[in-house]
């Protein structure tokens, strides 16, 4: 097996995946489109070619050298042929439901994952947002298309998150009771006593709740019977 893979790695060309019949399974949302008919057909293939397994077709999209980036952790770069059999054996084999979802902006993307695409030979203009993979489904990927100087699109990389990208939470709502003591509002905001948090409580209507400078401040109306703070 070492031999294999060290013949693959310094042949670099492409390998030989034998054809696979597999039912293409539907796709969950539209896929967004673009100003680039070009860029949106290249993307079209390349969700069709995913859903079916079809690995030589796959493998034509695909830059050579490709680069694998795992969330938050690694970044290998391989030969196109190798990379994709990382993929079809790590993700796309038994027990994997291949699907797609509507992805942010790229700006966005960027931001997020920390990716050096202005770095990049080619222009990056898409990304194609993949859940599904693994065989107990629960890992996600994002294809990054982009571009050659020419203009042609082509699949530059992937971003692989198992068990899928951290969702942001939402926070937490706190009710804060015009009634309630110091404690019963340290309590309530989730604050201990050794955060040296003070409260400044004046019992009237209009009473203010001022805490340290990173708290929020809750102003009650003259009719309020409570407040919520968020955050």
């Amino acid at each position: 097996m070492p031999l294999l893979l060290g013949a693959l790695l310094l042949a670099g060309c492409a390998v030989e995946f034998p054809l696979i019949s597999a039912p293409e399974p539907p796709l969950t949302e539209s896929l967004s489109r673009s100003d680039d008919p070009t860029v949106d057909a290249f993307v079209d293939e390349l969700a069709v070619a995913l859903a079916a397994r079809d690995y030589p077709q796959l493998q034509g999209m695909m830059a050579n050298p490709f680069s694998i980036m795992w969330w938050q952790a690694q970044a290998v770069e391989r030969p196109a042929g190798v990379a994709l059999l990382t993929l079809r054996d790590a993700y796309l084999g038994a027990g994997s439901a291949v699907a797609f979802r509507e992805t942010r902006s790229l700006a966005g993307l960027e931001n997020e994952l920390a990716l050096p695409l202005h770095d990049s030979p080619a222009t990056v203009v898409r990304a194609l947002y993949v859940v599904g993979l693994g065989a107990d489904q629960g890992d996600e990927a994002l294809l990054l298309i982009a571009r050659h100087n020419d203009g042609t699109p082509f699949w530059q990389s992937v971003v692989l998150a198992d068990s899928g990208f951290p969702v942001a939470e939402a926070q937490a709502a706190t009710t804060v009771a015009l009634g309630d003591t110091v404690q019963e509002r340290m309590t309530a905001m989730n604050m201990e006593p050794e955060s040296y948090f003070l409260l400044t409580l004046r019992n009237v209507h209009g009473e203010t709740v001022a805490g340290a400078p990173f708290l929020p401040q809750v102003q009650f109306a003259e009719d309020a019977k409570s407040a919520t703070i968020r955050g």
